[in-house]
């Protein structure tokens, strides 16, 4: 259970806290040993509990642990208190132990500290020895964890405390709530130890912290602090049934309810409960039943009041049910309240009592005619059709009536049958019927009805049948039954009565109906058949037909047995005709009637005298006598007619009586009760309730009882006086309360006459009215709700009363579209809690009626309510999954809130919406791919609902979903917009994938770190396998997807299936073998071969091919990605040997760039060879099929290779230059042979598409085509030994012009630059492209940088270094000695072996040594196994002969970086045309211009001096001429042609017409016109550019001295043409004189400002300014790369102090 945790700090109790100190005692001395140089000796030596004057002697015990034997002295001590024996060495073998006394001797109460040194040859070591004096001291334990405890609950500790000292002390301890420690205070003898009681009880859940203070001393003055601690829980109980969860509660009202189902009355049946604790501290509680002592008839019980709940466990509560009524459902709550009443649950406990259900085999047993003095037999079967056993009594003596019952009493088992016989002994000729009384326990009675008829020699009445019986039944109804038969027969024949189709007799229909109307037989209940007899209760059902006047004759104690005297007993005839009346038994008999027959006239009386005739004392005497009165005309059959046969009545009389003496006691009766106590049901006001008692006889003789009358008559017994002779009597006790209370009665029964014998038994009934206990006072309070909607409210109603009530709930005709109660009638059972769910109808008051099967009564409910609108809002107005793989699901949730104060019913709407390649005609069937958790519900005021919303998108499109709503208004009858149309709730947005991979870089290393970027891009067909991952999986990919993790590269192993014998056929194919070959060698490696890719996440794979093989090698490798692309890779490589010329070509197809048709200049392209051998490789391109393809196409070279041949160095690669000229708009190929000297041929197919720009438009845009790769720019792959990466690795230049009139462009040299870059430094580089001079051409190149380490480089020079001077030495250094002349021929010679470069070299060198000389074969060495001995002898003598070598160290292997440059130049004229916007952001180098136009305008002129003649044949020169003629005829008639011609005639002179030499005989400038001149700005760029353009570089210096001579422009020219005119005699002012230093002056800075004007004009001067700001950001930016200072900060303002007045004037 969830709860608030309080931290609560308990503070300690006051005290001095600068005397408290820590619980560890410092007393507590334990004897510890240790361990010097191999001396187990004592750590130290205390004397306690001593006296001044007297002596203490310790002993201070050596051992020699070691395993050698040792020598130890020792010294006395420094005191004189402490003495030992006369210092002496001391030899201790290994294992033997030394004791040396110390003797302590004090002389005054004071500490004595001292020690003895002790020495051995390994070293020395002291053991302190001190005196301490007697001092109170405890030891408490530091900390008391309670760990956990319920709330209200309490957990106990017993600790220990110890006096630790040498004196006697009190100890008190001071602790806070909720901690106690019992007791609070004790006296501690030394050394003495005392348990204490440690209770912590929180009232809250909290943590709770206290520190207990244990004062101690002489004054109390000295203290000990313990830590207490422990953790409060709220304990939490719930319940269930036995195996179930505990959230089998009832969520409308938290009950659990224990259903017993049916239990026999007087039994008791169990059930357990189980309550779960799923707290971590015990659950005490305690077991509540409300209505035990409030109420009567309480038949459920809780044997256990209180108990435990273990933590986090459970415990089993029993619960009985002991039914004391028969057919009534009981209904009881228990409360199990936690201790401290923190939480309660209800029980419900609810059973339903049931009896027996015995029925008798027939209604009736009819024994027909039998003669006097003869038996009839026959049986009755009484059957038990319920589960319960049954015991039953039939109501009869045998010994005085005619009828005999083998069987009164007995027990017929649960659904068994038992027979009984039954005998008749007719001693009268009569007819005989008697209803007979079968009592069931706990059931109530069964009748029996028994017929025969008797004939004697003289008498022969009519025999009595069954029929007539149900006739009779009829005449008592109409009210027949009193009249004689000869009357009705009378009647009958004078049709004043009728005869219906039964026999039976009827008045007619037409005659008045007779005043009297009794109350039908067949609907009497047998409990008032019974029991209402006159007798035993005042209620009779039926007027009888004869009658006794008492029932119950008592004779009483009757001493003298000879004097009895006799009782009378008057017997009335009710009828209209005269009866007899016929007494069974005989003179005989203990108990007789005289006279025993007698005729009694119509409505009169007749008087019997009863005769007692005991035969012995001392005992107890009952019978039941028996009579049968009927009309005297049926004693002959003659006189019987059969419509009126009636059967005869009987009537019982029950005597009794005693003849016990004066002096001698009663029978003690032996008895047993079934109950003790007796509790009827609940009925309304005067009706009745029955029970049945059963009373069984223990003993061996008759029990005589009377049961004395209930002075109130509310409760009667049946049979009330009677002798019990058998074993067992059952009473039936009513019960008829006279007005609404609770009646409480002890019955009275006297035993034996005796009352000491009495018994009393305590019943319990009452009269009930209908009594409902309404919730919260009959108010009904319902929430807001919203319009067109209805609430629904639990309401609670429980019946007070002890009776079943059925409730109906009535509303008025206009109310009852308003207001709503489910369910609307039904039943409560008593003490029944019942909750009805009512709709809203705001502010009515409603009835609720209750019946009981009698009285009615009313009660008033009265609902209150408010009908309001609101909407729903979604806090996400957007809500992104992101991407979701096709085929799976995600889950968000999307909350929707309700800020009304109504309960919104809403339904929620999807509208979804797909953006992607598909068309819609095929995305238009689809499913919707978010699904919502609901769709509708009802969402409560002020609150929010979480929906989850999965997305299970099946296409690969971008989803957007509308969520929108629409409120639920059925009931409405007017429509709200929020009801009527949805409303947007919000957006949902994702994206369908597959799992996609892409190839984001590609880097060689090995033998292939010559391969660029591109070229390795191209090798792998990257574009592809990244178009084929993007790609969508076919259905069959995902169908039969291969299990794997997330990606994995799959070999053929990995795919093949283990197969049986049987399907191996041995032989595999030209293709296995060589996958086999590949596999077992293993040339491809994937590493790592599986793995898994989080989104945006990158993992590099090296892929590995070893050439140890020489051929080609294939190896299909399926890339599998889960749930995504089967990609088939097929691994190819080549491996060739060392001397053989190759040049690898990916593919033997070429397609070059979209070149359009009439290009005056197409531009070149390039075309790649790749050496993948190990020397260098020359070819030659075959250019026989490009002249042959130039003849179809009107010689025209379509294509041109414009370097044919070269040579390719080992590992890199070449550019051939190329240029494809179409004529036509469309594609060209031709197969061009590549020649490799000394090698293969290959035929490659190059292919050149012209198309028309005039109709292609903007869909051919001019480009680089770099944006056609996908090679990245960026590296994000990493190399094993990179040291330095580029930032960017391609680099795209876009498009550039040259100039196409002069072709003064040349390409610069490429300058090899070496530079020094730090760890972890970086270097940014300026990378100058200058567009090339000659045509327009595509550029791709491939710049190579060399790193390398420079640590490795520097300890590559040391060991060069060091190898050469040993060289050196070798070489001219030498020892001569006398000493072993012959050493030099035992001594093997230190050869200085020189290790090439590579293996390529040493290769290369070999093959050159073997083409110079002859070198000389020898003979093979003979074939021969050698033994490990000398295999092991070789391979030492190999290894020592290395040793003696120094191999020439080999210089580090440089890394290579790889820089892709992509551009694409075009002419000036064509670029302004397609890029008039980009025109002005290039710089023309001016400069290299110059210096190349003498070289191009060589080259024209010789193109043009020494034209190539094309011979062509007279047709040909036919059809050129007349091609011609018909142009210029065309263009002789044009008249557009010639207004064109005229108009460009009147042109006027183009902006660039300055472009020119200006004339020499330009005036000099004047002053004025310098001034204006210096102050005017520099020449615009463009006007710039085009007059160095078209001036060459030898001129400079006539352009400056022609300057001095052209006329002046603008305001310069002006005023020299004014000064001019004055000199010529106009009229002007005379010019100022000036001296000659001022015209020196002026003359001077007039030249200055000259000289700056042409050198800003100056080609070299604007091509060094423009590189000396370039370096300069350079630089810049390089310093802020290296942090060297912040290139974004603000810049500082510095503020001088403002100058004083006194510094002003000092200056």
């Amino acid at each position: 259970m969830p709860a608030v945790l309080e931290m609560t700090q308990v503070a300690p109790m006051p005290g001095d806290p600068s005397k408290l100190e820590p619980s560890t005692s410092p007393r507590q001395i334990q004897i510890l040993k240790n361990n010097y140089y191999g001396i187990e000796v004592i750590n130290n030596v205390v004397y306690q509990g001593w006296e001044p004057g007297r002596e203490y002697t310790k002993n201070i015990i050596l051992k020699n642990v070691n395993v050698k034997t040792q020598k130890i002295k020792y010294k006395n001590p420094k005191t004189r208190f402490y003495t030992t024996l006369f210092p002496k060495p001391v030899v201790l073998s290994a294992g033997t132990s030394f004791s040396l006394p110390i003797t302590f001797r004090p002389l005054e109460k004071v500490v004595y500290e001292d020690s003895i040194e002790f020495h051995t040859k390994d070293g020395s070591f002291e053991v302190p020895i001190t005196a301490v004096l007697p001092q109170v001291d405890i030891s408490v334990p530091e900390f008391l964890d309670f760990s956990m405890c319920a709330a209200k609950d309490s957990v106990e500790t017993i600790f220990e405390v110890k006096n630790s000292g040498d004196l006697e002390t009190k100890v008190e301890w001071e602790v806070g709530e909720p901690f106690t420690i019992d007791p609070p205070a004790a006296i501690l003898k030394s050394q003495q130890i005392k348990k204490f009681k440690a209770t912590f009880k929180p009232e809250n859940a909290s943590v709770f912290e206290a520190e207990a203070v244990c004062k101690y001393g002489n004054e109390l003055n000295l203290g000990k602090v313990t830590k207490l601690e422990g953790i409060g829980k709220y304990p939490h109980i719930l319940i269930s049934l036995p195996g179930r969860p505990a959230t089998t509660l009832n969520k409308d009202n938290l009950e659990a309810t224990v259903q017993f189902g049916g239990a026999p009355v007087g039994t008791t049946l169990q059930k357990y409960i189980e309550l779960h604790n799923l707290a971590p501290v015990r659950a005490p509680f305690k077991v509540e039943h409300p209505t035990r002592l409030s109420r009567i008839d309480t038949v459920f019980d809780c044997p256990q009041k209180a108990g435990i709940v273990p933590p986090m466990g459970s415990i089993k509560l029993p619960l009985t049910y002991n039914p004391h009524t028969v057919d009534t459902t009981s209904i009881d709550y228990f409360h199990i309240v936690a201790i401290g009443n923190i939480s309660k649950s209800v029980v419900k406990c609810q059973g339903v009592s049931k009896g027996p259900f015995v029925q008798l085999s027939s209604p009736t047993i009819n024994f027909m005619q039998i003669d006097s003095g003869r038996i009839g037999t026959k049986t009755i079967d009484i059957v038990n059709n319920s589960d319960v056993d049954a015991q039953f009594q039939f109501m009869l003596d045998c010994e005085e009536s005619v009828f005999k019952f083998e069987k009164l009493t007995g027990s017929v088992r649960a659904n068994s049958t038992i027979t009984v016989i039954i005998k008749f002994f007719p001693v009268h000729p009569i007819n005989y019927y008697k209803r007979l009384a079968c009592i069931v326990h706990n059931q109530g009675p069964l009748f029996l009805d028994l017929l025969g008829t008797c004939h004697s020699e003289m008498v022969k009445p009519a025999v009595l049948l069954s029929k007539h019986l149900d006739r009779y039944k009829c005449h008592v109804e109409r009210g027949l039954s009193t009249y004689p038969p000869e009357e009705l027969n009378e009647l009958v024949r004078s049709n004043k009565l009728e005869i219906d189709d039964a026999g039976a007799v009827m008045i007619p229909e037409t005659e008045v109906e007779h005043p009297h109307n009794p109350q039908s037989i067949h609907s009497v209940h047998p409990m008032d058949e019974y029991f209402n007899d006159g007798f035993h209760c005042d209620i009779i059902n039926f007027v009888p037909h004869v009658s006794l006047e008492t029932n119950n004759i008592d004779f009483g104690n009757c001493q003298n047995i000879r004097t009895i005297e006799n009782k009378v007993i008057n017997i009335t005839n009710h009828t209209k005709g005269k009866i007899t009346v016929q007494w069974m038994g005989g003179h005989e008999k203990t108990f007789c009637v005289m006279p025993l027959s007698m005729d009694i006239p119509p409505l009169k009386s007749c008087a019997f005298q009863v005769t007692f005739k005991p035969n012995a004392p001392n005992q107890f005497y009952g019978s039941e006598l028996e009579c049968f009165a009927y009309y005297k005309s049926l004693r002959d059959f003659r006189l019987v007619e059969d419509t009126t046969h009636f059967p005869p009545w009987c009537l019982n009389l029950t005597c009794s009586g005693q003849t016990f003496l004066p002096n001698n006691e009663t029978f003690l009766p032996r008895f047993t009760l079934d109950t003790s106590r007796l509790v009827f049901p609940a009925v309304n006001t005067k009706e009745s309730a029955y029970r049945t008692l059963q009373m069984r006889n223990t003993g061996t003789t008759p029990i005589f009882f009377d049961v004395q009358k209930d002075p109130n008559n509310v409760y009667s017994v049946k049979p009330a006086k009677a002798l019990m002779k058998g074993e067992m009597m059952t009473f039936i006790v009513k019960c008829t309360p006279a007005e609404v209370r609770t009646y409480k009665h002890n019955l009275m029964f006297r035993l034996n006459d005796n009352e000491k014998y009495n018994k009393e038994l305590e019943v319990w009934g009452s009269a009930e009215s209908p009594e409902v206990l309404l919730d919260t006072d009959g108010c009904l309070y319902f929430r807001e709700t919203c319009i067109g909607t209805y609430s629904k409210q639990c309401y609670t109603i429980k019946n007070v009363s002890r009776i079943p009530l059925r409730f109906e709930w009535k509303f008025k005709f206009a109310d009852k579209k308003l207001l709503s109660v489910t369910p609307d009638c039904g039943i409560i059972q008593p003490n029944e809690n019942q909750t009805h769910a009512w709709s809203f109808t705001p502010n009515l008051r409603r009835n609720i009626s209750t019946s009981s099967g009698g009285k009615k009564k009313e009660f008033n409910v009265r609902a209150i309510g408010e009908g309001t609108i609101g909407d729903i809002k979604a806090d996400q107005t957007y809500i992104e999954f992101g991407d979701v793989v096709v085929g799976s699901s995600a889950c968000k949730t999307i909350v929707i809130s309700n800020e009304s104060t109504c309960s919104l019913h809403y339904e929620l709407f999807i509208e979804q919406t797909m953006t992607g390649p598909y068309p819609e005609e095929l995305t238009i069937d689809d499913r919707i791919a978010l699904q919502l958790e609901r769709t509708e519900g009802i969402l409560p005021a002020r609150s929010k609902h979480v929906i989850m919303a999965t997305v299970k998108p099946v296409r690969r499109v971008q989803y957007q979903f509308s969520v929108s709503y629409k409120l639920v208004t059925p009931e409405a009858t007017t429509s709200h917009p929020t009801a009527t149309e949805p409303q947007h709730l919000c957006h949902v947005l994702t994206t369908g994938v597959f799992p996609v991979m892409a190839v984001t870089d590609a880097r060689c290393y090995g033998s292939a770190i010559g391969i660029s970027k591109k070229q390795l891009w191209s090798l792998f067909s990257l574009d592809n396998m990244n178009v084929c991952l993007d790609s969508d999986p076919s259905a069959e990919e995902l169908r039969y997807s291969v299990a794997t993790r997330h990606r994995a590269f799959l070999f053929p192993s990995d795919l093949q299936l283990e197969l049986e014998y049987w399907a191996e056929t041995g032989e595999f194919d030209e293709d296995e073998l060589h996958e086999m070959k590949v596999m077992d060698n293993k040339l491809f490696s994937v590493e790592p071969q599986e793995g898994k890719l989080q989104p945006g996440e990158c993992q590099t794979v090296t892929f590995t091919y070893r050439h140890n093989m020489t051929g080609t090698d294939r190896l299909p490798v399926l890339l599998k990605l889960a749930r995504g692309r089967e990609v088939l890779l097929n691994f190819i490589g080549v491996t060739v040997e060392a001397e053989r010329n190759y040049i690898h070509f990916p593919s033997n197809k070429h397609l070059f760039t979209p070149v359009p048709v009439g290009e005056k200049s197409s531009p070149k392209q390039v075309y790649e060879l790749y050496n993948g051998g190990a020397k260098t490789v020359k070819f030659t391109f075959d250019l026989a099929p490009l002249e042959l393809l130039q003849q179809e196409n009107f010689d025209q070279p379509v294509f041109e290779c414009l370097t044919p041949f070269g040579e390719i160095p080992p590992g890199r690669s070449l550019a051939v230059e190329w240029r494809f000229s179409p004529i036509e708009a469309k594609t060209y190929m031709v197969d061009v042979p590549v020649i490799v000297d000394k090698g293969d041929t290959a035929i490659v197919t190059f292919t050149g598409v012209g198309y028309d720009k005039r109709i292609m438009g903007e869909t051919m845009p001019m480009t680089d085509q770099s944006d056609l790769t996908g090679v990245p720019g960026v590296q994000s792959a990493i190399v094993p030994g990179q040291l330095v990466y580029l930032s960017q690795e391609r680099l795209s230049l876009e498009t550039y012009h040259y100039s196409a009139e002069l072709d003064v462009w040349c390409l610069c040299p490429i300058v090899q630059r070496r530079m020094m870059l730090h760890l972890n430094g970086m270097l940014p580089h300026s990378l100058v492209f200058v567009t090339p001079c000659d045509v327009p051409s595509f550029y791709d190149l491939d710049l190579v940088c060399e790193v390398t380490d420079e640590v490795e480089n520097r300890a590559y020079k040391q060991r060069l270094q060091d190898w050469e001077e040993e060289k050196r030495r070798q070489t001219y250094e030498f020892t001569v000695t006398e000493n072993d002349l012959n050493a030099d021929q035992r001594l093997p010679d230190v050869e200085v072996k020189e290790r090439s470069a590579s293996r390529l070299s040493s290769l290369e060198t070999k093959r050159e040594n073997s083409e110079g000389e002859l070198t000389k074969y020898r003979t093979l060495p003979p074939i021969k196994v050698l033994s490990p001995d000398e295999e092991k002898e070789i391979a030492v003598q190999k290894m020592k002969k290395d040793s003696l070598l120094w191999e020439k160290p080999n210089s580090p292997k440089p890394f290579l970086l790889h820089l892709g440059l992509t551009a694409r130049t075009h002419d000036v004229r064509e670029f302004q045309i397609n890029f008039p916007e980009e025109y002005r952001n290039f710089y023309i180098d001016r400069s290299l211009s110059e210096k190349m136009a003498p070289k191009i305008e060589k080259k024209q002129k010789q193109t043009v001096t020494t034209p190539d003649l094309i011979t062509c044949s007279t047709a040909e020169a036919d059809v050129v001429s007349g091609v011609l003629s018909n142009v210029l005829r065309g263009l002789l008639d044009d008249t557009y042609f010639h207004e064109a011609v005229r108009k460009v005639t009147n042109e006027s002179i183009p902006y660039y017409a300055q472009i020119g030499q200006r004339p020499v005989t330009a005036p000099t400038p004047s002053r004025e016109s310098t001034k204006v001149t210096g102050r005017s700005s520099p020449p615009k760029e463009d006007d710039g550019r085009v007059s160095s353009v078209s001036l060459p570089m030898s001129e400079a210096g006539s352009v400056v001295s022609g300057q001095r001579q052209s006329p002046p422009s603008s305001a310069g020219s002006q005023t020299s043409q004014k000064k001019g005119k004055g000199k010529n005699g106009r009229k002007t002012k005379t010019p100022p004189r000036y001296s000659r230093d001022e015209i020196q002056r002026i003359k001077l800075e007039e030249r200055r400002l000259k000289e700056k004007q042409l050198l800003k004009k100056n080609p070299e001067f604007g091509n060094m300014a423009e590189s000396v700001m370039e370096n300069a950001l350079l630089n810049i930016m390089t310093e802020a790369l290296n942090e060297e200072f912040n290139i974004t900060a603000r810049p500082r303002f510095i503020a001088l102090p403002k100058r004083t007045a006194s510094a002003k004037s000092q200056k």
